[in-house]
């Protein structure tokens, strides 16, 4: 008996979206928090993101972080912590070539935002100087306001360092940092 024919972008994309947001990515979940994210990032549809303006890019993945949260059934909902895996999704799509042209991805790479967690926050923080960004409150209970914070001062920092886009300025901050 032989084989089916494999979708190749399908195939693709849920690599993405199982090796993107990893187990260390996500440590200090709930059960079932990792598998749970990765089906819906195996199943989110890339054809549709808006591109035309950072805060109609912002809304669909507000959408998207919203539809992952209502999917899991654990008793802490971490917004933080579904964001982060959503924008390490979609750098990770974004860098890869058979789904950036696939999807016309390159339309959204300089809206996409910046994965957060404690060590992007603290390199931040510290740029930004005392008091200049929220305290931050853990990945678990990161909220929307937080993050909206982080994110504009992480786009004129990564425009300061002459990046492409702010989602690759963690790349630098990891690299600084590890």
């Amino acid at each position: 008996m032989a084989d089916a024919k494999i979708d190749f972008i399908s195939l693709m994309q849920e690599f993405v979206a199982i090796s993107a947001p990893s187990g260390g990515a996500l440590r200090n979940q709930e059960r079932g928090v990792l598998k749970a994210v990765q089906g819906q990032l195996t199943r989110l549809s890339l054809k549709d993101i808006p591109g035309d303006s950072v805060e109609s890019y912002r809304q669909w993945l507000d959408c998207q972080t919203e539809k992952v949260l209502n999917a899991l059934t654990v008793r802490v909902k971490p917004w933080g912590a579904i964001r982060k895996a959503l924008n390490l999704f979609m750098r990770a799509c974004i860098c890869d070539h058979y789904l950036r042209s696939t999807f016309r991805l390159e339309r959204i790479e300089a809206l996409a935002e910046i994965p957060l967690d404690s060590v992007v926050a603290t390199a931040l923080k510290r740029k930004a100087g005392r008091g200049m960004l929220p305290v931050w409150p853990g990945l678990k209970w990161l909220n929307a306001e937080q993050n909206h914070r982080f994110q504009t001062f992480a786009e004129a920092y990564a425009n300061q360092l002459g990046l492409p886009a702010r989602v690759y300025l963690d790349n630098y901050l990891w690299l600084r940092n590890r």
